[in-house]
């Protein structure tokens, strides 16, 4: 219980980032973790540039991008139009993750929707890194009821994903 504040969110640490699947990698789709927080129908999840979820029944064009404290997201341009997220950091490279869907501080005054803050990982005495590939193939994966149902294959896609990320002392 916290009786400092009454501003409700998630938090999410860096081993579960890190060990939960996520589609394309995108540190943006860590906000589906927090309760309340869903997909705005007619977007997907790995739309580009934006925001496709809303929290708690707020507008979804107005969630609020931050890195370390400093805005990485543009607010909306208009009606109907979205929050667009200018920067977006690797998974590996995230220390914490924090949506913030209500009760927010003075600090987030010029927000009237969703707070996503984001922690980079701090320096270190030691070099370490991580590398990373992530592939599909139809042979690894299921197929969908409806598809099954009317005797239609999986089709055929690939889709690979590869990096690293390397720290150290300066």
């Amino acid at each position: 219980l916290n009786s400092v504040s009454a501003a409700l969110g998630t938090e999410v640490t860096n081993r579960y980032i890190i060990d939960i699947p996520l589609a394309g990698r995108n540190t943006a789709n860590l906000s589906f973790l927090a309760p309340g927080t869903t997909e705005v129908p007619g977007m997907g999840i790995d739309m580009l540039g934006g925001t496709t979820f809303t929290s708690n029944g707020q507008r979804y064009a107005t969630a609020e991008f931050r890195q370390d404290g400093a805005l990485i997201s543009a607010p909306e341009g208009g009606e109907g139009s979205n929050t667009s997220v200018k920067y977006s950091p690797l998974v590996e490279t995230v220390e914490e993750f924090k949506i913030q869907t209500n009760s927010f501080s003075a600090e987030f005054g010029s927000n009237g929707g969703t707070v996503v803050n984001m922690v980079s990982k701090s320096g270190t005495n030691e070099f370490h890194g991580s590398g990373w590939y992530f592939f599909q193939r139809p042979k690894f994966d299921a197929n969908s009821f409806f598809a099954n149902r009317e005797g239609e294959g999986k089709g055929d896609y690939k889709h690979d994903q590869y990096g690293a990320a390397v720290g150290g002392p300066i």
